[in-house]
C-alpha cells in the first residue's frame, strides 16, 4: 500500500454548495443502486421466483427511489447532467419493477408497457449523445442501460432472446461497479487514480476537465478575493447579478476590457457599459457631472436600472487608456450600480469594472454559471458560481443624456418597471425645485398651499420622446 496517498481532507468539501446540499458524494449511492439492481435482478430460485416475491418490490423499486433522491441531491450540487441522468434511470426503474411486480406484463397490457418502454428509450439516447462530452465511463454507462431498456421492450412484447437479459444485466452491473468503485477509490486517495476516460468528444467550452477555469462559489468571501486577484492581474471573469450572468473586466486594466470586448462576436454593434460599487467611486469626478443626474443616481441605486449619460474627460480617470473606447459610443456611456451583494463587493475591490453580457452577440443571455464556460470557453479566466440568475430580463435603460433640461426617455423598459423610474426622477426633481427655492408649480393656484392643507402632487415629468436608436447593451 505504500503506493497509495490518502487524499488529505477538505473541510470545504461537504460544505453547502450554492445554498442547497452539503452531500458532495451522494451520487456515488446512485451507482451502487445500480449494481444492486443490476445484479438482483438475475436471480432465480426455482419455481419460488424470487424475481416477483421478494427482488423487484424491495430491490429494484427501492432502489429506484433512492435513484431520485440522489439525482436531486446532484442537482443541487450544481451537477445538471449527473441528476438528468440519475432522475431518468431512477423513474426506469421504479416504473419497471411497479409494472412488472404488477402483472402488466401479458398479452393486454405488453404493447402499452412497449411503448412507456421506448420513450424512455428516446430519452436515454440523448442521454447517450450528452454523455460523448462527459467521458468514457459515462458514455459506456448510458450506453449498457440502452441494452437493459432493449431487454425490459422484448421482455414486454414476449420476443425475449433466451440470456439476452441476464447477459445485459450483467454487463450493466460491472459497468455501474467500476464506475462506484472509481468514484469511492478516487475519493479517498489522492493517487493513484481510477481512470474514467476522457470525453469521447470536445468542443470548445464543453468537456474541458481539468483545463476548466476556476468556477468558485459566489458566497464565500474568498472565492471574491480570487476572482478580484484574477482581474487586478488581467484577466476577464463571469460574475452573476441582479439579473443575468456578465464578463466582466477591471477599468483600470485596459488589456483585459480589450480582452473581453473580443472575446464578442460582431462586438461593434455591442458597446460595454460601466458598472460602480457605489456612487463613492464617482467621487473623483462629482465635480463634472451634473447635479441632478448624480442625485438620480443616489436615489435610483443599487438597483438594476442602467443610465446612459454623454460622454466626457470624467471618464479619464479610471484608468481605461486607449480601451475608453469600447465602453458606450462616441456620444454616451452606460453606467450601473447593480443590486447585488456579489457584484457589489467585487467592484469594491477591484474598482469600477467593464461589463458586456457572458454571451456570444446573437445567442440568449446567460443564466446560469454553467453556461459561462460552455458559450465562451477557455476565454473566460474564472466564474463566480450563483447557480440560477434571480431575474432572466434585462436591466431598464434610460437616457440621461438631457437630463439637464428635466427631460429623461427609455431605450429599454426591463426589470424595474417606467412608472417605478419615473416616480424616482420626479421625487429628485421636487427636491431639487425646493432647494434652489422655485414654486412648484402644482401649487401656484392652490388655495389650500398657504394653509399647508395641499395635496402635494406635483406635475408628472415630461419624458423626451424615443428617437435615439435603441440602446445595443445587453444588460
Amino acid at each position: 500500500m505504500g503506493g497509495l496517498t490518502i487524499r488529505a481532507h477538505d473541510k470545504e468539501l461537504h460544505a453547502p454548495y450554492l445554498g442547497y446540499s452539503k452531500y458532495a458524494d451522494a451520487e456515488v449511492l446512485c451507482y451502487a443502486c445500480s449494481v444492486l439492481a443490476a445484479f438482483a435482478i438475475t436471480a432465480t430460485v426455482g419455481d419460488r421466483n424470487p424475481l416477483s416475491v421478494l427482488v423487484l418490490p424491495w430491490v429494484v423499486v427501492a432502489g429506484g427511489a433512492l435513484h431520485l433522491i440522489c439525482g436531486s441531491v446532484a442537482f443541487s450540487r450544481g451537477k445538471t447532467f449527473e441528476s438528468t441522468v440519475f432522475i431518468l434511470y431512477g423513474m426506469m426503474w421504479t416504473v419497471w419493477g411497479l409494472t412488472r411486480y404488477g402483472g402488466l406484463y401479458g398479452d393486454t397490457r405488453g404493447f402499452s408497457v412497449a411503448i412507456g418502454i421506448i420513450s424512455f428509450m428516446l430519452f436515454n439516447c440523448l442521454v447517450t449523445v450528452a454523455a460523448l462530452f462527459m467521458n468514457v465511463a459515462w458514455f459506456a454507462y448510458s450506453v449498457t442501460f440502452q441494452l437493459i431498456l432493449i431487454s425490459f421492450l422484448l421482455d414486454a412484447v414476449g420476443a425475449l432472446p433466451y440470456g439476452y437479459d441476464i447477459g445485459v444485466t450483467i454487463i450493466f452491473g460491472l459497468v455501474s461497479f467500476y464506475c462506484f468503485l472509481a468514484h469511492i477509490f478516487n475519493g479517498t486517495f489522492q493517487s493513484p487514480q481510477i481512470p474514467l476516460g476522457r470525453p469521447l468528444v470536445k468542443l470548445e467550452g464543453v468537456g474541458g476537465g481539468a483545463d476548466v477555469c476556476p468556477h468558485v462559489p459566489a458566497r464565500k468571501a474568498t472565492s471574491v478575493q480570487q476572482i478580484a486577484e484574477i482581474m487586478k492581474n488581467g484577466g476577464i471573469c463571469g460574475m452573476p447579478t441582479d439579473t443575468v450572468y456578465v464578463l466582466v473586466a477591471a477599468c483600470n486594466r485596459p488589456d483585459a476590457v480589450v480582452k473581453a470586448y473580443k472575446v464578442k462576436k460582431q462586438a461593434q454593434d455591442r458597446p460595454m457599459s460601466l458598472w460602480i460599487s457605489s456612487i463613492k467611486q464617482l467621487e473623483p469626478v462629482r465635480h463634472l457631472l451634473s447635479p441632478l443626474l448624480l442625485d438620480f443616481m443616489e436615489a435610483a441605486w443599487p438597483s438594476s436600472i442602467s443610465m446612459v449619460i454623454p460622454r466626457g474627460p470624467w471618464m479619464d480617470t479610471f484608468g481605461l487608456g486607449d480601451a475608453a473606447k469600447h465602453i458606450g459610443t462616441p456620444q454616451s456611456i452606460a453606467i450601473r450600480n447593480p443590486d447585488c451583494t456579489v457584484a457589489t463587493h467585487l467592484i469594491s475591490q477591484v474598482g469600477p469594472i467593464a461589463v458586456t453580457s457572458a454571451n456570444p452577440t446573437g445567442e440568449a443571455d446567460t443564466t446560469h454559471h454553467n453556461q459561462v464556460y460552455a458559450k465562451l470557453g477557455k476565454k473566460v479566466d474564472g466564474v463566480l458560481c450563483d447557480g440560477p440568475s434571480p431575474e432572466n430580463i434585462a436591466s431598464t435603460v434610460v437616457d440621461c443624456t438631457n437630463i439637464e433640461t428635466g427631460n429623461i426617455g427609455f431605450f429599454r423598459v426591463g426589470l424595474i418597471p417606467k412608472s417605478k423610474v419615473l416616480q424616482i426622477f420626479e421625487e429628485v426633481q421636487k427636491r431639487h425645485r425646493i432647494s434652489e427655492g422655485q414654486t412648484n408649480p402644482a401649487f401656484e393656484n392652490d388655495p389650500d398651499s398657504e394653509s399647508g392643507t395641499g395635496t402635494g402632487n406635483t406635475t408628472p415629468c415630461t419624458v423626451s420622446p424615443e428617437q435615439s436608436p435603441v440602446l445595443r447593451n445587453e444588460l
